[in-house]
């Protein structure tokens, strides 16, 4: 994007997720499809992370670029082709239904130079300044988040949408600390544990995702409903409930939604070389499929006094990419 900024001025949306996917090879593997209809469906790629465990977590993206207008700033989060058709995140909430996986917008947002003088208008920890954040050229937002921003946030909407947004990075670095969730009505407990303490793989993205549109949903005056929604099948959580505040659709079954026990059948066609069937295939542009390399730890041996010296814990690993079991040092 910066490259593209000095000898154009600008850059666009399938020529910069055509890069950021490249790049990302092989740690990320990608499988473009050649039948996609966007204009019927208001998507781009279905992306799924899968950690060791198999437990996966899934996104149906739609790309789009944070542009200079006048003296603000856009999004085009409400494109339609014309006045008589839905919306392009309409379109997109409802395709991410068929999938049982939350929407999501992936924002091309260029370099801190490039975003000097965004203001989102919005309080930030130390007086940071939202534009300046490291690491935000490509962050991502759920569609639940743009839409509730449009009608409210006006021309502000899509610096408000940068600030809601997770730079991928981030998304992608498990070091990074984990927020507590609470609550806002009784669920059930496993909900409760996932929400208030730290997670790893599929799991932890997850919870990532989640943290803006909980946030959001603390500062909406609706009472918090318990009610439960229908099973998504292979759900790691199901049923959910169904409490969606100011949000279109639940917002906790519809995140949490996309949290699998094992990734679908039309992922592991593709990693199994088998060709998806054609109802996935027509859908998006195509998958893109990320090894959480997060090991998972199976076994931990307690130090031992030997002669004065104390013998090395060794954590049993499993590795994404091979499910070899491989032993660490610690």
């Amino acid at each position: 994007m910066s490259k593209a900024l000095q000898a154009e001025g600008k850059f666009a949306e399938i020529p910069a997720t055509g890069l950021l996917l490249t790049e990302a090879s092989p740690d990320v593997r990608y499988y473009p499809f050649t039948q996609h209809q966007e204009k019927s469906v208001g998507a781009d790629w279905l992306w799924w992370w899968i950690d060791t465990t198999g437990t996966s977590f899934g996104l149906l993206t739609q790309a789009k670029v944070l542009r200079r207008q006048g003296p603000g700033w856009h999004i085009d989060f409400g494109y339609r082709r014309r006045k008589t058709e839905p919306t392009q995140i309409d379109k997109l909430l409802a395709s991410s239904s068929a999938f049982d996986a939350p929407a999501a917008h992936v924002l091309y947002c260029g370099t801190p130079a490039y975003r000097r003088g965004l203001e989102c208008g919005l309080a930030h920890p130390d007086g940071a300044n939202c534009r300046d954040r490291e690491r935000a050229g490509v962050s991502i937002v759920l569609s639940i988040v743009a839409q509730e921003l449009m009608p409210s946030a006006g021309r502000n909407a899509a610096a408000e949408a940068f600030h809601w947004a997770s730079p991928l990075e981030d998304i992608a670095d498990p070091s990074r600390p984990q927020p507590t969730l609470q609550p806002l009505a009784p669920v059930h407990p496993d909900i409760a544990d996932f929400m208030r303490n730290p997670q790893v793989g599929a799991r932890r993205i997850a919870k990532i995702m989640l943290d803006p549109v909980h946030g959001i949903r603390l500062g909406q005056y609706s009472a918090a409903l318990s009610d439960e929604a229908d099973h998504i099948e292979d759900a790691v959580f199901s049923p959910l409930p169904t409490d969606r505040g100011h949000f279109s659709v639940p917002y906790l079954a519809h995140v949490l939604g996309g949290l699998r026990h094992q990734p679908p059948g039309y992922v592991r066609d593709l990693l199994a070389g088998r060709t998806p069937p054609r109802w996935a295939t027509e859908s998006v542009a195509g998958i893109v499929v990320i090894r959480d390399p997060e090991p998972i730890a199976r076994d931990v041996v307690v130090p031992v006094e030997l002669n004065n010296a104390t013998a090395n814990r060794r954590l049993e690993l499993v590795h994404p990419k091979d499910d070899e079991r491989t032993e660490a040092a610690c």
